[in-house]
């Protein structure tokens, strides 16, 4: 690939894909690299297991847990060019139930609540600024909230996910039951919200959700192994998921004993889609030509960088990864060049089993990487992946 057209430099990452799994850091490792013009180039190694199994590659199965708040991000963002909402419409006005909120009191030291001054925008659940939380990220007083009050969507046993809302408006109506961790728009904090847009997505195009993302997205853009869940003659595709323990890595579950055999009982719009490099390539290819990919648009120019866009309040910024950090339609914006890295402008997210997706629309490349392993934070392999990923680009270094 031409550094001058936004490359990366093909053989260094070869050799740093190579390195961590042969110190067995990772299972394995798919890279894809791309530009606007042309498919990506693919830089695979490891195996489907740390025992062995077949090669991982290009068509290789992964978890991308929350690289879907992207999926769901375009999602909004088809129904504002849709003209059935805008980026300013009260959530109040899909779910009913939203119209009276309350907020946590003093969320460090109890769950006394008062009533919200604010309403929740549409821009809020894209931003992670409507005022949720996860229960994993929860102040300590406030956990139990999400757990005992159908806040949660994320894979569990069945046993688990029995006592869950059966459905997105179900869930929907469950979190306005539950207290906002402080005033909508007015900071940022990871959490559920674009679960919830993916309720939305549902109610306001009158289609279950995930058909919703098939017809416009997934089938379009030839993504056709994108899904909430893996059908059996894929299994075999699915990788082994890891965890991080003190003895190296540790099995999570595997491909073949996979939750995501199974379909969720709710289709999470925040985490719950699998993925491969292949299929998230053609995304992020479509996102860097500005909603095209290759004659088939899927979304207006205008509507394409305004998703990519800093969507939040002047002054209120992300918490993550860096202090110059937006947030678009489900993903980070770069609002200042990062020295080594990224221009300003780009846009994308990870995955917490550390799979990640960058698009430079500035520099001209776009680049995701797959893995499997829990609990990296912070993460060396993305910090060393973006290192590498603009060594050699000309006005970029250090």
């Amino acid at each position: 690939m031409d550094t001058k057209n936004g490359a990366a430099n093909v053989a260094a990452m070869r050799k740093l894909v190579d390195r961590y799994v042969a110190e067995g850091k990772v299972a394995n490792l798919v890279v894809a690299i791309g530009t606007a013009e042309r498919p990506p180039d693919y830089i695979c190694a490891g195996t489907l297991d740390l025992d062995g199994g077949p090669e991982a590659g290009p068509d290789t199965l992964y978890r991308i847990y929350s690289m879907t708040k992207l999926i769901t991000g375009c999602a909004i963002m088809m129904l504002v060019e849709d003209g059935k909402l805008t980026l300013d419409t009260p959530l109040s006005e899909i779910f009913p139930q939203f119209a009276q909120m309350e907020v946590l009191a003093d969320p460090e030291n109890g769950t006394a609540t008062r009533p919200a001054e604010r309403p929740i925008l549409i821009r809020h659940l894209l931003t992670h600024s409507a005022g949720f939380f996860y229960s994993s990220n929860a102040p300590a007083a406030a956990k139990s909230l999400y757990v005992e009050g159908g806040g949660e969507t994320a894979r569990a046993s069945l046993e688990v996910e029995a006592r869950r809302p059966s459905d997105l408006p179900s869930f929907a109506e469950a979190v306005a039951r539950l207290p906002l961790l402080y005033e909508p728009g007015t900071s940022w904090y990871y959490s559920i919200a674009l679960d919830v847009a993916g309720a939305v997505v549902e109610k306001v195009s009158e289609i279950p959700f995930e058909r919703f993302l098939e017809l416009r997205l997934f089938s379009p853009l030839g993504m056709s192994d994108t899904s909430f869940t893996v059908p059996g003659a894929k299994l075999d595709r699915l990788c082994s998921n890891y965890q991080i323990v003190p003895e190296g890595l540790e099995l999570v579950e595997t491909g073949a004993g996979s939750d995501w055999a199974r379909p969720p009982r709710i289709p999470a719009g925040g985490s719950g889609l699998v993925s491969t490099a292949r299929d998230f390539s053609n995304f992020m290819r479509m996102l860097l030509r500005e909603g095209d990919l290759d004659g088939v648009r899927v979304l207006r120019l205008e509507t394409a960088r305004l998703m990519m866009s800093d969507m939040m309040a002047p002054g209120v910024m992300a918490a993550a990864p860096t202090d110059h950090t937006g947030y678009g339609a489900g993903g980070s914006v770069v609002t200042e060049p990062i020295p080594g890295g990224q221009a300003k402008g780009s846009f994308g997210w990870t995955g917490a089993a550390g799979t990640l997706a960058t698009v430079d629309r500035e520099t001209g490349f776009y680049a995701v990487l797959m893995t499997q392993v829990m609990g990296w934070h912070p993460n060396p392999l993305h910090a060393e992946f973006t290192r590498t990923l603009y060594a050699e680009l000309p006005g970029r270094s250090e």
